[in-house]
């Protein structure tokens, strides 16, 4: 004897919901730092300082600053800045565009076994859109470029910012 058949339920229509970074292009995850800037050595110093920089970038978009922290040593003035920025644009429902910093001329010493490790470069911050929470526009962050000293501690685990000062 054959059991009848009935065909499955037809499934109910549910709302999609979208995660607010995505809605307005934001990536949903920081980027993630490569092997290669866990290296106690002169190129490891330049793709932490490039990491640093996307993190830096990811966090103005995002308005979450806890990936920055866990890279900047708590005595770092300008990283307390840098975040104090980005907290402020995020309480008025603002972030920035992609891509807004950049950096430049990066020359690290030779001898990444000094302590701090003292790396100059450039910071440039592009022209970007400053954007409400549903991506219109409302605003520009102009460009500009200053030459930096970031000073760096090794951690035995990886870089941390320790300092970031602006070249007389």
């Amino acid at each position: 004897m054959t059991q009848p058949t009935t065909a499955a339920p037809e499934p109910t229509p549910s709302a999609v919901v979208v995660p607010k970074a995505q809605s307005t292009g934001v990536p949903a995850n920081p980027p993630t730092q490569s092997m290669s800037a866990q290296a106690r050595t002169p190129d490891g110093a330049t793709v932490f300082l490039n990491h640093y920089v996307a993190l830096l970038n990811w966090a103005h978009q995002s308005g979450n600053i806890r990936p920055i922290e866990t890279v900047e040593g708590p005595e770092c003035d300008e990283c307390a800045t840098l975040q104090s920025q980005i907290t402020g644009l995020a309480a008025k429902d603002q972030h920035t565009g992609p891509n807004l910093f950049t950096l430049e001329a990066i020359k690290p010493p030779p001898n990444a076994e000094v302590s701090p490790y003292v790396v100059p470069a450039t910071l440039v911050q592009n022209a970007t859109p400053l954007l409400d929470t549903a991506g219109a526009s409302v605003g520009e962050l102009k460009a500009s470029s200053r030459r930096m000293f970031f000073q760096l501690q090794w951690t035995g685990l990886g870089w941390l910012v320790t300092d970031i000062t602006p070249s007389s």
